[in-house]
Formats: C-alpha cells, structure tokens, sequence
C-alpha cells in the first residue's frame, strides 16, 4: 500500500482500499503522511474522505510534512478539514517559517483558528537571521 502513496498511484489506492477490510489508517496513518510528505494533493484528499484516517495523528504531521516542503495544494487541502489543527504545538508554521515557504506562511497564517500572538517569536527571529524577508513580512504583517 505504502508505494502506491510514494509513487502518487491514486487509482491502485482506490483499488486496494475497495476492499473495506483495508485499512487506509494503519501504521499511524503512515500513507497520509507519506502522500502529504510527498505532495500528493489527489491522494491526501482521497484518503481524508476515509473517516478511519485521523489527519491529526502524531500531533499534524501531516500537515507538519507538507509545510515543510511547500507543497501548497496539500496544505490547503489538509486545511479545508475540520480534524486538521494548525495551531497544534505550532509545527507546521515553525517548519513553513523556518524553511522559507512564504505562501505555506500565508495559508496558515490565513486561517482563523491561528492567532500569531500565539507563534512562538524565536521562529520569527530565525526568519529574519536567515533573511527570509518574504516569511517575516507575512508574518508581521498579520500582527
């Protein structure tokens, strides 16, 4: 199952997982996160559709993976679901900032369960250190 996420085969998940004695969720929700590690938007959303899959398993790593690499489509996926906390320890916008990915920035600074006074400030610090100008100006921005 797991090299079906690596290699982005959505129709061969859909496949296996007609079986319903499947389980999409197994190892921690591994394929989740390897399909958000990898950016796979399609599968990421496929897999969200399944209520056995718990995008917030392992404190949003998920969520945590695709900020870190920017893969946009997959943040605003993740998201557009409910079960999904940006806010949770804070790892994805810690990995969107200090990897300088302004737009995963802005998609998470965008949402509203996120208030920046809660933003840990050495990230921003690290921002600007590293001359990140785009993140650092998203972030201030937001107030």
């Amino acid at each position: 199952m797991l090299n079906t996420v690596l290699f982005g085969l959505l129709d061969y998940m859909r496949l296996i997982f007609a079986d319903e004695s499947r389980d999409v969720s197994q190892y921690n929700n591994s394929a989740l996160h390897l399909a958000a590690s990898q950016g796979f938007a399609g599968i990421v959303q496929y897999l969200l559709a399944d209520v056995r899959v718990s995008p917030d398993a392992l404190d949003n790593r998920a969520l945590t993976s695709a900020s870190d690499k920017s893969h946009t489509e997959v943040v605003r996926v993740l998201l557009n679901d409910a079960r999904v906390d940006p806010t949770e320890n804070h790892d994805s916008i810690h990995a969107a900032i200090t990897t300088d990915h302004p737009e995963v920035v802005g998609l998470l600074l965008a949402d509203p369960t996120v208030r920046t006074t809660d933003v840990d400030r050495s990230v921003l610090k690290c921002a600007a250190r590293q001359d990140f100008r785009d993140v650092v100006s998203f972030f201030l921005a937001r107030g």
